[in-house]
């Protein structure tokens, strides 16, 4: 069946070695991957436009300005803290899509309800789920 020894050897080298090889090393890089992913990860909670911060009292001195603008597809608003763009809301976040306001006025009142809700989270040591569940529908 074999001519010779060492196509026998080449067979069981590529048939049964290689990939126990290929497979010692999946398990190596699985393993130096999973070990760089923190187990309990702690939310971000980011209400300014820098990634590194997060609500906090300073938010209760703070001066905020709503200014709703026309977008793409529909009216949006930004929120200015301190003079210097917090947030840029371009859509309704609380729905699905990119639809923003239909109106100039919705658009601002929501602005207004987010500085409120951000102003409330500076006050409180803590936010819950269902606090959200208690913001008003947006008029249509």
């Amino acid at each position: 069946m074999f001519e010779n020894r060492k196509t026998l050897i080449s067979l069981i080298v590529i048939v049964i070695l290689l990939p126990i090889l290929l497979y010692v090393i999946y398990i190596i890089v699985n393993t130096q991957t999973k070990q760089n992913i923190p187990k309990n990860p702690k939310p971000n909670i980011n209400v300014n436009a820098s990634p590194n911060t997060t609500a906090s009292n300073s938010n209760i001195n703070a001066s905020f300005q709503v200014k709703a603008f026309k977008g793409e597809n529909g009216w949006g608003y930004d929120i200015y803290e301190n003079g210097k763009l917090s947030i840029h809301q371009p859509n309704i976040p609380a729905l699905p899509g990119n639809n923003g306001h239909t109106t100039e006025a919705e658009a601002q009142k929501n602005g207004e309800l987010t500085v409120e809700k951000i102003k409330e989270n500076a006050k409180s040591s803590t936010s819950s789920p269902a606090g959200i569940l208690k913001l008003p529908e947006i008029p249509k």
